[in-house]
C-alpha cells in the first residue's frame, strides 16, 4: 500500500477505515463482482460483495499522480467534510507473476448498497 498514513482516518474511520476495508475485501470477505464496462481506458473495475468499495486498476502514471496528489487531497477533506469528492480508501501495487506490476485503487462506492442499480454511463 502507498502511505496508508494519509488514506487511513480520513473520515475518522468511518468509511474508508481498514476495519471496513478488510471486512469488505479481505480473506473472508466474499468473492468480488465484476463491474462490466465499456471504458476506453481498457482498466478493469470491481465491486466489493457488499457494494461498499470499488476497486479500480490504474495505470503507473495515474498511481504515481494520485500518490503526489495525496497530502492535498486529505488536507481537502479534512476542510471540507461534506466533499463530494470520492473518498479513496487504498492504493495499492501488485507484482502478478507473467504479468508484471499492477496498480489498483480501492474506493468507497458512491452507489447505496440497499438500492440496485438499473443503468450506468461510462
Amino acid at each position: 500500500a502507498w502511505a496508508p498514513e494519509l488514506l487511513a482516518g480520513l473520515d475518522e474511520g468511518r468509511l474508508t477505515g481498514s476495519r471496513q476495508v478488510l471486512e469488505s475485501l479481505g480473506r473472508g470477505s466474499p468473492p468480488y463482482k465484476t463491474m462490466s464496462t465499456n471504458s476506453k481506458s481498457g482498466e478493469f473495475f470491481f465491486f466489493s460483495a457488499d457494494r461498499r468499495f470499488l476497486i479500480k486498476t490504474v495505470t503507473k502514471a495515474e498511481a504515481d499522480l494520485l500518490f503526489r496528489m495525496l497530502p492535498a487531497y486529505q488536507e481537502h477533506l479534512k476542510t471540507v467534510a461534506h466533499s463530494l469528492i470520492v473518498r479513496y480508501a487504498g492504493l495499492h501495487c501488485v507484482n502478478i507473476p507473467g504479468i508484471g506490476e499492477t496498480y489498483f485503487t480501492v474506493m468507497v462506492s458512491v452507489f447505496d448498497a440497499g438500492c440496485k442499480v438499473h443503468e450506468t454511463f461510462d
